[in-house]
């Protein structure tokens, strides 16, 4: 749909909604919305959700899927389910105290009211691509693209951050936000600044792994070119075991949005490349990887909390940069680039395992890192507190 109508749809859909918001909290309900539509359980939702049914079972929490039945499992937890875009989404969207997701909007039907969080988690840490070209290419954002991202974010009335960089540059700059920050980290993120070999474990059994590993993991693009995972698998994984030691196996995940065929790579690294782009969760895959291999994914922030060693890969850097454009430019993220896949091996090849993590730790700081570990425990104690459920 045309930027401009798409904006003008949903104010007048946010107008038509408003009595809306009339309608009274019920004081221990809080809903969770995770990635577009309710595609998952997962998240920095999941992660405040699982805390909250630990710590306080007077909460009411009800999750929005597009396919609520995949999810009945959760009706075992205590978790309540509801279709994305009817009526009934509506209705407990506009009467819970607290309302999560961790995109930078809720949907036009959530009305401003009283008396109500709107929290945003986010899906990714650091500050990386531009948010405000989400919808079109960087060199053509109309007013409209403005408008709708700053009325969007700015619906919300607490966010959560991780690092100096992405409050002053993406939410303060950027989206010219204007409520809470809370800095305190991504729930989501907790199990990686401590680690949890459990995560690791659950990858590693699922697949049936027992050697090192490297994470393929690159971000969406709006054509699904595979320019970002046309490697050479196989010498990849020799190199990496004549560099750094042990046998190693690459874990191959495409973003959930992309819609692309692997088969053939499958077919030719079936022996050196395993596809765990089924695996919900990539806090477990980051926590049983060794090193990382990305473009521009929000992936980076989250592996460089481990002080793991990331490489990134970017062969089309000059087009995304026109097409997409970036909140900082890469250059300045501290970290080893490659444009083909040679390059990727003689980074390998001339750099130390203890140059490449220091590297990361490099990132960390020039990004003014907040992540304490405890977002988690932080969050939801602010929301326990808010709801009057301490």
């Amino acid at each position: 749909m045309n930027v401009k109508l798409l904006y003008y749809r949903n104010r007048c859909i946010e107008v038509l909604c408003a009595p809306l918001g009339l309608l009274p909290k019920k004081k221990n309900r809080i809903i969770c919305i995770s990635h577009k539509q309710g595609m998952q359980y997962s998240d920095s939702p999941m992660y405040i959700t699982e805390y909250l049914l630990k710590k306080n079972k007077k909460a009411e929490i009800i999750w929005i899927f597009s396919e609520p039945e995949k999810f009945a499992f959760l009706k075992e937890k205590g978790i309540k389910t509801v279709k994305y875009g009817t009526l009934k989404e509506a209705y407990y969207l506009n009467t819970s105290r607290v309302c999560i997701t961790n995109l930078f909007r809720f949907p036009p039907y959530l009305a401003a009211g009283r008396g109500q969080m709107r929290m945003n988690t986010m899906h990714g840490g650091g500050a990386y691509k531009s948010l405000l070209s989400v919808m079109t290419d960087a060199e053509s954002v109309s007013k409209y693209d403005y408008l709708t991202v700053h009325h969007k974010i700015n619906r919300c009335n607490l966010c959560l951050s991780g690092s100096r960089a992405t409050t002053e540059k993406v939410y303060r700059g950027e989206l010219d936000y204007k409520g809470k920050i809370l800095e305190v980290g991504l729930p989501r993120n907790d199990s990686i600044v401590h680690p949890d070999p459990e995560a690791a474990a659950r990858v590693k059994d699922r697949y049936d792994i027992r050697e090192k590993t490297v994470l393929i993991m690159p971000t969406w693009r709006k054509d699904n070119s595979r320019d970002s995972i046309n490697l050479d698998y196989r010498k990849l994984t020799e190199t990496l075991g004549q560099r750094y030691g042990g046998k190693w196996k690459a874990l191959l995940r495409l973003h959930h949005n992309a819609d692309i065929d692997v088969s053939d790579i499958m077919t030719e690294y079936k022996d050196v490349v395993t596809n765990v782009t089924d695996y919900d969760n990539p806090q477990d895959l980051i926590s049983a990887a060794d090193l990382l291999i990305t473009d521009y994914s929000s992936v980076i922030w989250d592996f460089a909390l481990k002080k793991g060693p990331v490489i990134l890969f970017a062969p089309d850097i000059s087009e995304y940069r026109k097409e997409r454009g970036f909140v900082i430019p890469p250059d300045e993220w501290k970290l080893n680039i490659a444009t083909d896949s040679e390059g990727v091996i003689d980074i390998i090849r001339t750099h130390s395992m203890e140059e490449l993590c220091r590297a990361s730790e490099d990132h960390l700081d020039a990004y003014g890192c907040c992540e304490t570990g405890k977002a988690t425990e932080v969050v939801c104690r602010y929301i326990m507190k808010y709801c009057g459920l301490t």
